[in-house]
């Protein structure tokens, strides 16, 4: 609850004769501070905030790549307003590891680890869901057999509302500036803890 991390990447799959799968990317960080997120009637469909890790690509005479790990998302939002034919989803989730196509034994994809939701108020439930989830691991062949390891942990144990020290900081301003071939991230906070 002392930092955010952007989700590690999916190690790839190990290869003999070339047909291997990468490993997915991790989810990104998300900071929003805002008064009020609010939904209307109007929109008809969920709104999604999230931050996941990718799911790996199947494979067939080879080894599949992993799941990336989930990201974080840091809601310093006091007001959540929701309506029911508008809800809001709010995910971290890890992704799958890829599945083994081919009849032998190869190895399955891990799964991407849960990533974290960080609400700076209990957390809302009205109309919201919330979701860190593990990712699963792949099936080694295609019967299914000996899946690789699923991500670790209690699901939704990553979803910590106040009172369990969101960020040891507070931010007075936050912004970024697109460069060519990267991203310049500025801030000052007012104040910070360890």
């Amino acid at each position: 609850a002392n930092c955010v991390f952007m989700g590690g990447g999916g190690g790839g799959g190990g290869q003999n004769n070339g047909f291997s799968s990468d490993g997915m990317r991790g989810g990104g960080i998300i900071l929003i501070k805002a008064n009020t997120i609010a939904t209307n009637s109007t929109c008809g469909t969920a709104i999604s905030i999230t931050a996941n890790g990718g799911t790996a690509s199947n494979v067939g005479n080879d080894g599949a790549g992993g799941g990336g790990a989930g990201g974080s998302i840091v809601l310093s939002v006091p007001n959540f307003s929701a309506s029911a034919a508008c809800p809001i989803s709010i995910s971290a989730n890890g992704g799958n590891g890829g599945n083994v196509t081919d009849g032998a034994a190869h190895a399955g994809g891990g799964g991407g680890g849960q990533g974290v939701i960080i609400y700076s108020v209990t957390q809302p439930s009205t109309n919201i869901t919330s979701n860190t989830i593990n990712g699963l691991g792949g099936a080694s062949n295609s019967s299914g057999a000996s899946p690789g390891n699923p991500g670790a942990g209690s699901n939704n144990a990553g979803i910590i509302p106040l009172g369990v020290a969101p960020l040891p900081i507070e931010l007075l301003t936050f912004s970024e500036k697109k460069k060519k071939s990267y991203v310049e991230l500025n801030w000052k906070t007012a104040s910070e803890k360890n």
